[in-house]
């Protein structure tokens, strides 16, 4: 067949399409590459109980001093401020902070550590925020207008999700036929994520709470238990589910859908956990690749992957848990470093595209 010019043009043109097309895609698809920042040997309590990062790379954290004293810090570069508590309740995890520098997260009694009080802290002031009439509170995170949320007893002693604005706490109850709920994180539309059971001292499953309405989360197929410990602006939010045959899988919802993020290790029982999204909707989290070990991932344009290789080689590092995303792409996580267990920050040398 003899081709004109005309078609030629065409054909060549068609041609350089799908290779310019499938160039895209690959840049699309490209992980990004990391440096590691060494930020301190950290005391790990659990693997949701996370410290806190904002978009411009500040880490709110606690570090043991003296080997029992538990001190809240705010670092911010090569500077640190320090977190104290009362004299009752010294003990101090921060958890979240946002791009004010404004801190919250809960104060321990050190003689008892299920007494605990939720704290905000701000321009070096430390406020105790108030319970719903129990005892104690914790703070988990807050929004850009400073509205935090938690968990605080009631009169009867059991747990419930909270809001506080303006310091005052506001219930936001249970799904029906619960008695507890905890709030895990707020976007800056207000809504609000975490756990809840339906039945007394039944599993929880995950919640949505928007415009003063409590509703309950699709659970995974199969899954008896759900808890959603992060959201973002795009209604985006992750958690966990557990499997029928045992172990727990980090998951997705949106739009109403909930997407199994799978694990990075081969079993089929291994387990991850998704523990915080970006606006970009870059998810991170811990997984397991054999039995017993741990490996920090990101979950990026569907594909989950060890941030262990995409950092240097011969760092030095292994990392077990990535803990907040921020914005840009900032990860802060937990890994074993120098002999023992250390907070890292990631900063992204080359963006996903």
């Amino acid at each position: 067949m003899i081709l004109s010019n005309r078609s030629v043009f065409f054909w060549t043109s068609l041609m350089l399409y799908w290779v310019s097309g499938s160039t895209l895609r690959a840049e699309v698809t490209r992980p990004p590459q990391y440096t590691v920042l060494d930020l301190g040997p950290s005391l790990v309590r659990t693997v949701t109980n996370t410290p806190g990062l904002n978009d411009a790379e500040d880490a709110a954290v606690w570090r043991t001093f003296n080997g029992n004293d538990v001190h809240g810090m705010l670092l911010h570069g090569t500077h640190a401020t320090e977190l104290t508590g009362v004299p009752d309740f010294s003990v101090v995890y921060p958890a979240d902070v946002n791009n004010h520098g404004t801190v919250v997260g809960l104060l321990q009694d050190p003689q008892d550590l299920r007494f605990t009080q939720a704290f905000l802290w701000s321009r070096g002031k430390l406020q105790i925020l108030p319970t719903l009439k129990g005892k104690y509170a914790s703070a988990t995170a807050l929004n850009e207008q400073g509205r935090v949320v938690g968990e605080a007893q009631v009169a009867g002693g059991a747990f419930h999700a909270v809001l506080w604005q303006a310091a005052m706490p506001r219930d936001l109850g249970t799904l029906a036929g619960g008695d507890y709920s905890a709030a895990h994180d707020i976007n800056n539309q207000d809504s609000v994520v975490g756990e809840a059971n339906i039945a007394p001292s039944g599993k929880p499953h995950a919640f949505l709470w928007e415009r003063g309405k409590l509703r309950q989360l699709p659970d995974r197929t199969g899954s008896t238990l759900c808890s959603a410990q992060a959201i973002n602006d795009k209604m985006d939010i992750v958690g966990s589910c557990d499997l029928p045959d045992g172990g727990t899988h980090g998951v997705l919802w949106r739009e109403g859908k909930v997407t199994d993020l799978g694990t990075l290790g081969d079993e089929a029982d291994s387990d991850s956990t998704a523990l915080d999204v970006n606006i970009k909707t870059q998810i991170v989290g811990t997984s397991e690749v054999s039995e017993g070990k741990l490996r920090a991932f990101v979950w990026d344009h569907g594909t989950m992957l060890d941030l262990n290789t995409l950092i240097p080689a011969h760092s030095g590092w292994i990392l077990l848990a990535a803990l907040r995303i921020n914005a840009t792409g900032d990860i802060l996580g937990r890994g074993y470093y120098r002999d023992g267990i250390h907070l890292f920050l990631l900063i992204p040398t080359s963006p996903s595209r």
